[in-house]
């Protein structure tokens, strides 16, 4: 994942080199926890004709440094929107 700074450089977010090909994200309401959706992969990693998708949470920490707190399989294909619920889950 990236960041684009305000000079419109970018810079890879800390903490995001186990992300793979996140497509959605959400993040809830007071910025500490990061839903993420990625689309297609195995045990492999990514592989676009095996389409099963998951779910990733990433805690959010200091300066945006992203650590992953858990990763759930959809159960289904191409999982493509997410949203956080207001009250922060």
């Amino acid at each position: 994942m990236i960041h684009v700074n305000g000079d419109g450089s970018m810079m890879t977010m800390p903490g995001t080199s186990e992300a793979q090909n996140p497509s959605y994200l959400a993040m809830t309401p007071d910025g500490a926890t990061l839903f993420s959706t990625v689309e297609a992969y195995n045990d492999e990693g990514l592989n676009p004709t095996l389409a099963h998708s998951r779910v990733e949470v990433w805690a959010v920490g200091e300066g945006g440094a992203l650590e992953k707190v858990s990763s759930l399989d959809s159960n289904g294909f191409a999982c493509c929107h997410i949203v956080a619920h207001p009250a922060g889950g």
